[in-house]
């Protein structure tokens, strides 16, 4: 799990750092100032995202896949219920979208932790087997998303 955060540090300062380039690969004139907004306020969430996801690997690792979609339906469900209040009612624009999808992600690993330490063998087996799993999941995304920038930038 501590992987999970250290590689989310380590990612959100690079897109902090390369926000404008970032930008610059599909955001209008227009849109620009509305996606510096939302990227800024998604890059807090990113650690919850990455704990739950190595939370709900474990559990389709067990092959309880209606679990492990439990914590990502939810929080979806709850984002959904959150953009019109914090984007129309609040009138926060796409600082509310971001707002109410932080809220759904920060959610998501308490969901999937309550599901994988309730019925999980592993929750009985100690933390190594967990924090292997972790480690795997969060290397193959990374290695994706290095890959893919590399290959953008030529």
């Amino acid at each position: 799990m501590w992987v999970c955060v250290l590689t989310d540090i380590i990612m959100s300062a690079i897109m902090l750092i390369f926000m404008d380039k970032i930008l610059l690969a599909g955001a209008s004139s227009y849109t620009c100032e509305y996606t510096e907004t939302y990227l800024t306020i998604i890059v807090m969430s990113v650690p919850f995202m990455l704990i739950s996801n190595c939370y709900s690997n474990v559990i389709r690792a067990e092959g309880q896949s209606v679990r492990a979609m439990m914590g990502q339906l939810l929080s979806n469900l709850l984002n959904v219920l959150l953009d019109p209040i914090m984007i129309l009612l609040l009138g926060w624009n796409a600082a509310g979208a971001s707002v109410a999808t932080v809220i759904g992600n920060v959610l998501e690993p308490v969901i999937t932790y309550t599901s994988l330490s309730a019925e999980s063998p592993h929750s009985a087996c100690g933390w190594g087997r967990l924090y292997s799993l972790c480690w795997a999941t969060v290397l193959g995304p990374v290695s994706v998303t290095v890959s893919k920038m590399s290959f953008a930038s030529l």
